[in-house]
């Protein structure tokens, strides 16, 4: 069998040109998909800027509603305190009113009695001790009302002495008004009225002394003379 032989002309220009094309056409479609993609790149980042402004915008518009929500709760907390003092200074005030009315009643009363007495009830009479804490441990306000029942309320001169009957230590111990009370200068509070006469003040008492009652008693000097006593519990009733 015969074979045939061909003779190629090596030209190297036309090889080094086909390289440089096909490299050409490589580079194109290279740099033609990083553009492709830097596009969409871009584009990402736009939707994402987009989409990060909305979220800030949503944050703000969050943050706004809970400060007007702390401001609002805020508000109505301070309603509500303000309702709270109003209440309660309401409630002092009624307290306050009833002790009054309380107090005046006691008052009339007093002014009935000494203005017309019952029958049978003329004369010297030792009619109220009340008794009040002051504040500080030991310390009191009393009261004692000393009237003369009558149609004719001449003046009437005497005195009057108080003695708080208790313990002191667990023992047995009376101890005198004067000795406890600023206000009162002598053992024999001086009487000196037409209708009635009212002894009040400050009274401490002493360390380890437990009052249980109260002695009262009044003597009415002058021509016409008389003499009463009566006991009252500690907290102002009659014993």
């Amino acid at each position: 069998m015969n074979k045939r032989l061909a003779v190629v002309e090596f030209r190297p220009g036309h090889q080094r040109l086909r390289w440089l094309v096909v490299g050409a056409v490589a580079l194109a479609a290279a740099l033609a998909g990083f553009l492709v993609a830097h596009q969409d790149l871009v584009q990402e980042i736009q939707r994402s800027e987009t989409d990060l402004a909305e979220v800030l915008k949503l944050r703000d518009a969050a943050q706004e509603t809970l400060a007007v929500e702390r401001r609002r709760r805020a508000e109505l907390e301070r309603m509500a305190a303000v309702d709270r003092l109003a209440a309660e200074r309401v409630q002092e005030a009624n307290l306050q009113l009833r002790e009054r009315v309380v107090a005046l009643e006691k008052q009339v009363a007093l002014y009935k009695q000494v203005m017309a007495p019952t029958s049978g009830d003329e004369g010297l009479n030792i009619r109220t001790w009340s008794i009040a804490p002051a504040g500080a441990p030991g310390q009191y306000r009393y009261s004692l009302v000393i009237q003369q029942l009558s149609y004719q309320h001449a003046w009437l001169q005497g005195w009057a002495e108080v003695n708080l009957i208790g313990t002191q230590d667990g023992e047995p111990a009376v101890l005198p008004l004067v000795d406890l009370s600023p206000e009162v200068e002598a053992q024999r509070i001086r009487l000196r009225f037409r209708y009635f006469q009212k002894i009040d003040g400050a009274l401490s008492l002493p360390a380890g002394f437990r009052p249980e009652r109260v002695q009262v008693v009044a003597e009415r000097t002058g021509k016409v003379q008389e003499r009463r006593e009566k006991l009252f519990q500690w907290g102002g009733k009659a014993a």
